[in-house]
């Protein structure tokens, strides 16, 4: 079979003595200092709870804790991941080379194979892009700079984005989320070049996904998996948020998982200490882009130690057929991936729990534990088959694969969701579970249904049948009102309404000045307060309406720091406000309306003082 060594444990131990001990001294060693900063945190955490006036005098310098804290961690994870590329390659035989024109060609080759597909995922792509902006959400503060300074200081550090995920001290812990988004700002501050780097990691996500259901059952030759995976993937409410902008770090953590599976299923077959290597090296940098992101790594790996102990698992020796010492080296990636667990909760305490203490807050959206579980076909699909297959492997009647550890994993990660802010199939935070969900959907197609058409079957049909039951899925999905088109249709019109409320402002400002009138801009609960958006306009007075205090203030121009009163000729922007101006008690009767994007909305409108 394929997945079985071409020697014994016994040799393989044998033959990599030096590597296999070399790599049972750096996890233990790993595994120890990470013990003794993890306890030394929690002491101390315990300390400043037990003293509060110690804490208040510590939170003085919490800023600066922040910041050294958050710059060690990058050293040290830039060094580890150093350290395990270097050992990836020195261990490669042969070494791996890059060959432009076989790629180029297999790319091709892919293509003419799989036209359907190919031309979703370029379509989707064509999407993404045509509708990147940067007119939504943070996007609008965290790359100001960049417009402040005429797009030509790009390649610099962005502390919005370092502040983001450094300065948070409510218990929250993503260390790496954005930070794709800041590379990629050094290199370039136009954010179409973002929409092509997010649709290539849709597309290598997609093609991995594929490649493990190819991999995982000898079903190179089954028709339907390309289509299958490519359409219940695509066309789902996660995948829009996550992929249609750029605010959410889920997508990063949903490539990292596809390629840590994929490098994970390899090592499986072959057990090459530089597949291993590059497996964790996906895992290190995924756990610390969100904070329940751990579990989807360390999960499989335990339940595949514990499984394959039990000889449940199909490519891992039983505990009791093997000594200690074949044992550790079999399950050599499992335990530095237990490691990892012991570094992430190391590194949490010191730059989440410690500063979460001395700075006195609550835990983000603490009121939102256990309030809201909403499950959709997909999830309950996955909860099906898990149950489906356990009830299988512990009745010897099949042994367990990296689906089912990878399955376990989703599902802890959905309770976990559940107990700290809820839990919605819809949301943003659910795309790695519906990532994995889309594999049990093809690997249900590829076991049950398709053995079940016999020959009669023509391939084709076989895959169009395929492509019904996905369609029908989706069908499924869009019943809901949160479904993939309207969520993609919001976005579109969010961007499309804020960038032509501003481009309408300033046509109105010019027109205003070549009259040879004042121009006073007044907004209220906006994205765009601290945005050079505005403060770019030509306007003699910026001004806010407070609702939390209830003033009408100047912030740029004349005047600037002054209370101001509202007077004929001005203009209210309800650029992105929306709703929030119901909600704040914004009163607009003595303005009339003199644009709107679209009254399908609630945002992208102007009105003037009468």
């Amino acid at each position: 079979m394929e997945n079985r060594r071409p020697v014994s444990l016994s040799q393989a131990v044998r033959q990599n003595s030096n590597q296999g001990s070399a790599w049972l001294r750096w996890t233990l060693g790993i595994s120890l200092s990470s013990c003794v900063i993890l306890l030394a945190g929690l002491a101390l955490g315990q300390g400043l709870r037990t003293f509060p006036k110690i804490a208040n005098l510590l939170a003085t310098q919490l800023s600066s804790f922040n910041d050294v804290s958050y710059g060690l961690f990058i050293v040290i994870l830039l060094f580890s991941a150093g350290l395990l590329a270097k050992a990836a390659w020195e261990c490669s035989r042969p070494k791996p080379t890059l060959d432009c024109v076989l790629a180029a060609r297999s790319m091709v080759t892919w293509t003419q194979r799989h036209p359907v597909s190919a031309t979703l995922l370029m379509t989707y792509s064509v999407i993404i892009v045509a509708n990147s902006s940067w007119f939504y959400k943070e996007i609008v503060t965290w790359f100001d700079d960049i417009q402040a300074s005429q797009l030509l200081d790009n390649f610099s550090l962005r502390l919005s984005l370092i502040n983001e995920v450094r300065g948070r001290n409510d218990f929250r812990f993503f260390p790496l989320s954005h930070q794709d988004l800041h590379i990629l700002s050094w290199f370039t501050p136009f954010p179409k070049v973002w929409g092509i780097a997010s649709s290539a990691e849709l597309v290598i996500t997609v093609l991995a996904g594929i490649k493990i259901m190819k991999k995982l059952r000898h079903w190179k030759t089954v028709a339907g998996i390309t289509l299958i995976t490519t359409l219940t993937y695509l066309f789902t409410t996660s995948t829009a948020y996550n992929y249609f902008q750029f605010i959410y770090s889920e997508r990063i953590l949903t490539l990292c998982l596809a390629l840590f599976s994929l490098c994970y299923l390899h090592y499986q077959r072959t057990r090459h200490d530089n597949i291993a290597l590059t497996t964790l090296l996906f895992a290190l940098f995924g756990c610390f882009t969100k904070d329940t992101g751990i579990l989807l790594f360390a999960i499989p790996a335990i339940a595949t130690l514990l499984l394959g102990s039990f000889g449940l698992h199909e490519t891992y020796p039983h505990w009791r057929k093997t000594s200690k010492l074949e044992w550790m080296h079999a399950y050599r990636l499992e335990l530095s991936i237990l490691c990892l667990v012991l570094v992430f909760a190391a590194a949490f305490t010191w730059m989440s729990y410690i500063p979460g203490i001395l700075a006195g807050d609550q835990r983000y959206d603490a009121s939102l534990r256990f309030t809201v579980f909403e499950p959709d076909l997909r999830w309950l699909i996955l909860m099906a088959y898990t149950l489906t297959r356990g009830v299988q492997i512990t009745n010897h009647r099949d042994q367990a694969c990296l689906l089912d550890t990878l399955n376990l994993g989703a599902i802890t990660y959905s309770v976990v969701l559940f107990a700290l802010i809820g839990f919605r199939s819809s949301s943003y935070m659910s795309l790695p579970i519906q990532w994995i969900a889309t594999l049990d959907i093809v690997f249900i197609w590829c076991a049950l249904v398709t053995p079940k058409l016999g020959s009669n079957w023509s391939r084709q049909n076989i895959t169009l049948l395929g492509a019904g039951l996905s369609a029908g899925i989706i069908a499924v999905d869009h019943i809901s009102p949160s479904n993939f088109y309207n969520q993609a249709r919001d976005m579109h019109l969010t961007q499309r309404s804020w960038q032509a409320t501003i481009q309408e402002a300033l046509r109105l400002s010019r027109r205003n000045k070549e009259d040879g009138q004042e121009v006073n801009f007044i907004f209220s609960k906006s994205w765009f307060k601290h945005s050079e958006y505005l403060r770019s306009l030509p306007f003699d007075r910026l001004v806010y309406m407070d609702p939390d205090t209830r003033e009408t203030r100047v912030i740029a121009g004349i005047n600037k720091g002054q209370l101001y009163q509202p007077k004929r000729g001005d203009l209210f922007l309800n650029i992105d406000s929306g709703k929030k101006l119901v909600k704040y008690d914004i009163n607009l009767d003595s303005f009339d309306l003199v644009y709107e994007f679209t009254p399908t909305i609630s945002n992208g409108k102007i009105y003037r003082h009468r």
